[in-house]
């Protein structure tokens, strides 16, 4: 629609403007929508289809041009209802945009399932908010039965009415990293002498003992987001070693790939080394907070171990926090279960259906295992009854009833099913790399592998700048997209491992997920080509 056109809708009055604009009492003008959206996803699917057999995941610029034309061309031919001739503007930016297709191997980015894409924008027609049962009386009812099922996927007993597991969608992984942390916040400090029988929530963190969250160098980064936000600032965060010196060692002069998983050792020296301060009584007192173990991180997929922290909770007396963000709807896995052994006696996690769940953005989950936890940072507000526990207010029901189609649509079978060969793909994707003769840097938990170049008597610097060369050409290549890594989980090594006293420097890795349920061994094989094609053009080699 024109600015002209826009201005004599308005000046028709304001009848004629809440005809077009918003949905009749009757339903009339569904009519249009229904319309406006068949020509919308035709135009879409131009974009999706490409022109070549093999879709490169962002369009270059002739291609840009031409699916321009065709979309003015077709507009001119079908045109959009009057009230929706802005979608043409709409889709013409969207020609530009990444595609997420099986090319796309950048990112823990999904396709998303296209029933979850049908329950949102139903839903989105109702718009309800799930601030309140009151205005989302059917979504509130749907995240119930969301959590209720992502608590029998973790493991969370329910222990009566007294002991309930539950929590909550929110917007993201951040949102729901950050709901867990200010909730251990609460826990940690309820009981503080120095508040003269005050709350947390009344005397503020002003006389309390410096509190300090506890995670590894592999953490996603909303760990030191959310410490900022919740006053105990970026350096109340201690992030432990995932190698040890035996297996940087074993790296160096083996090529055995990285476990990246902390030890209890290190984590009990770290706790240890904080709970100090609090018995010496000095004015640099801390106090742990939480200690976070990551189920699936972001650069290598790693499972973190839980069971070796349980014990030390048990001693520390600490808030156990999963970010299972990425790797939580694995959980379906006997295998993946076995390597998170100890995550249903957590106490509270993080999974996030918009990643490996497949749901449009954004859908995050927190779960406590004992619901009563929320309590602690519950709101009244007295003008939308009884609200839900959480640090968002309004919260959109569509993303909601996205999560909960999928998983009827879905079930745990499928997620395993379409998880499961996903990590397969990974590991054969390791195996195709090994005898290509690239370094794999670290062992295949998930559906993620981050590898570097390899040669005999390179020191790890030349190796690591080579790396990100071949990077850069694959991505200007533009047939597949993928990710650089220039330091991996804060591990360092020697540069060059044949000097004891070398100077250390940081692992440097292309990153790839498997994330598209459409890609097959084929697709490896075409990858590495293209990787090989590539490798070549360096001088890396004849250096």
């Amino acid at each position: 629609m024109t600015k002209k056109d826009r201005d004599r809708h308005i000046d028709d009055g304001k009848e004629s403007l809440v005809r077009w604009a918003f949905l009749d009492p009757e339903g009339s003008n569904l009519t249009e929508l229904e319309d406006a959206l068949t020509k919308a996803i035709e135009l879409i699917k131009l974009w999706w289809r490409g022109e070549t057999k093999h879709v490169s995941p962002c369009p270059t610029e002739d291609e840009f041009n031409r699916l321009v034309h065709s979309l003015e061309e077709h507009v001119r031919n079908v045109p959009f209802p009057d009230a929706y001739k802005q979608i043409k503007s709409c889709i013409r930016a969207l020609y530009s945009d990444v595609r997420f297709n099986k090319s796309n191997l950048m990112n823990v980015h999904p396709s998303p399932l296209l029933p979850s894409l049908v329950a949102s924008f139903v839903t989105m027609l109702q718009n309800p908010n799930n601030i309140s049962v009151t205005t989302s009386p059917a979504t509130t009812l749907m995240e119930e039965e969301c959590m209720i099922e992502l608590a029998e996927l973790v493991g969370f007993r329910c222990g009566g009415e007294s002991h309930k597991p539950g929590g909550n969608i929110v917007a993201c992984g951040t949102i729901s990293n950050l709901t867990a942390l200010m909730v251990a916040r609460e826990k940690a400090y309820r009981d503080l002498r120095e508040f003269g029988g005050r709350t947390l929530r009344d005397a503020g963190l002003f006389e309390a003992p410096r509190g300090i969250i506890v995670s590894s160098r592999s953490a996603h980064y909303s760990i030191r987001k959310a410490a900022r936000i919740l006053g105990l600032g970026e350096s109340g965060v201690i992030e432990v070693p995932v190698a040890d010196e035996n297996e940087l060692l074993d790296f160096e002069q083996s090529d055995v790939p990285l476990r990246l998983k902390p030890s209890k050792e290190v984590y009990a020296e770290t706790l240890n080394r904080i709970e100090k301060t609090a018995k010496d009584g000095d004015n640099k007192r801390q106090k742990i907070v939480t200690v976070v173990s990551t189920l699936g991180t972001i650069n290598t997929g790693t499972i973190e171990p839980i069971q070796s922290l349980l014990a030390l909770r048990e001693r520390f007396e600490f808030h156990l926090h999963i970010d299972a963000a990425i790797g939580g709807l694995a959980l379906g896995l006997s295998e993946i279960k076995q390597k998170a052994q100890g995550v249903d006696l957590a106490d509270s996690i993080t999974i996030d259906p918009h990643k490996l769940g497949y749901v449009p953005y954004p859908c995050s989950a927190i779960l406590f295992r004992d619901k009563s936890d929320l309590d602690l940072i519950a709101t009244d507000a007295p003008y939308v009854g009884s609200s839900a526990g959480t640090i968002e207010g309004s919260r959109p029901g569509s993303n909601i009833a996205a999560f909960w189609v999928a998983l009827k649509s879905l079930g745990k079978n499928g997620y395993s099913s379409i998880i499961g060969r996903n990590i397969s793909l990974a590991r054969s994707l390791g195996n195709l790399l090994k005898d290509a003769g690239y370094q794999v840097l670290h062992e295949v938990d998930l559906n993620t592998i981050c590898f570097s170049l390899r040669k005999e008597g390179q020191p790890r610097k030349k190796i690591n700048k080579a790396t990100n060369d071949l990077h850069a050409r694959i991505v200007a290549d533009g047939r597949y997209l993928v990710s650089i890594v220039e330091d991996i989980s804060g591990i360092k090594v020697r540069d060059k491992p044949w000097l004891k006293d070398s100077e250390k420097t940081s692992l440097t890795g292309i990153k790839v997920w498997i994330m598209n349920p459409h890609m097959n061994e084929e697709d490896l094989e075409s990858f590495i080509h293209v990787l090989e094609e590539k490798r070549k053009q360096l001088t890396f080699y004849s250096d």
